[in-house]
This record gives C-alpha cells, sequence and structure tokens, in this order.
C-alpha cells in the first residue's frame, strides 16, 4: 500500500508542478523528491488503526451481541441511517 502511494506521489509531483509553479513543491513544503511527508503517512496510520480495531472488535471472545450498550445502539441507527442527512436536506432544502 506505501508502495503504491510512494509510486503514485512520484508521478503526480512533477505531473502538477508546471501548472502550480515551479516553487509550488517547496512553497507547499513538499520535497522536489518522492519523499513521503506527514500528512499522506498520517492518515494511512489512522486507516491501518481503524481496521485493526475493527477486526480485534470483531475476533475477540468478550464480544457478544446481547450485551451492547445504549449508546452503541444509538451510533447504530445514526450511521445506519446516514446521519439523517437525507430528513435534514428534504426539511431545510428542498421543501423550506
Amino acid at each position: 500500500m506505501v508502495g503504491i502511494l510512494l509510486a503514485l506521489w512520484s508521478w503526480i509531483v512533477p505531473f502538477l508542478t508546471p501548472a502550480l509553479g515551479l516553487g509550488a513543491p517547496l512553497a507547499l513544503g513538499l520535497s522536489p523528491t518522492i519523499g513521503l511527508s506527514w500528512w499522506i503517512g498520517l492518515p494511512l496510520v489512522v486507516a491501518i488503526g481503524g481496521w485493526a480495531f475493527a477486526f480485534f472488535q470483531e475476533t475477540s471472545s468478550h464480544h457478544s451481541e446481547g450485551r451492547v450498550s445504549p449508546r452503541m445502539k444509538s451510533l447504530y441507527v445514526l450511521f445506519l441511517n446516514k446521519g439523517y442527512f437525507d430528513e435534514i436536506y428534504e426539511a431545510y432544502l428542498v421543501q423550506p
């Protein structure tokens, strides 16, 4: 995964440099070489951490479906309904 990101990064920076100006990579704090900066690495670490957390939650032996806290049930319903985005959009923007 990191190899794919590095390969894409090493291609996209030289490709976009003429459009952004010659000093653009340096002005953005980027090195003109491949370099993996923290703002590319941080989301990758967070994603891998989330996957690991979900994996360990699902495979742990103490996980039982009968003992779910009310807060987790509320979060489940919120995410199941996509944060009620469609309902809010309909109520405030489509039919004000």
